[in-house]
């Protein structure tokens, strides 16, 4: 049962971490692009 629990863990750890950079991406190219956007208005 203990084994169990730490794989579910580790599994739930992992989908979340991957999780959370799959939307820093799509965050980080829109600042990207604003910043872009805003250098190029200067």
């Amino acid at each position: 049962m203990e084994s169990k629990y730490t794989l579910n863990d580790v599994d739930n750890s992992n989908t979340s971490t991957s999780q959370s950079s799959t939307q820093v991406l799509p965050v980080f190219s829109l600042t990207s692009q604003n910043t872009t956007a805003t250098t190029t208005t200067y």
